[in-house]
């Protein structure tokens, strides 16, 4: 059976975003969910977010928060994905 992933856009408690995908890897689901979070930031904190681990200019915006699910990225508004069987 299939697999989906259902993603859901927060800002604080309030769900302003959902849509499903269907069958794409956890490391695609990420980069989606990273695509998203941009929208919220501005040019600067993109660039900065996307520097090495090492640079003491890098920011965490676009940052996975934690390694269990469901996988979020973001501060506020947030994205958060979950995968379940079609």
């Amino acid at each position: 059976m299939p697999r989906v992933w259902i993603i859901e856009g927060w800002d604080s408690g309030d769900k302003f975003f959902e849509t499903e995908l269907l069958s794409i890897s956890e490391s695609e689901i990420e980069t989606v969910l990273k695509r998203l979070a941009c929208r919220h930031l501005s040019d600067i904190e993109i660039v900065d977010s996307s520097r090495r681990a090492n640079d003491t200019k890098r920011l965490s915006f676009l940052d996975r928060i934690g390694r269990g699910k469901p996988i979020t990225v973001g501060e506020n508004p947030y994205y958060t994905a979950v995968s379940r069987e079609k």
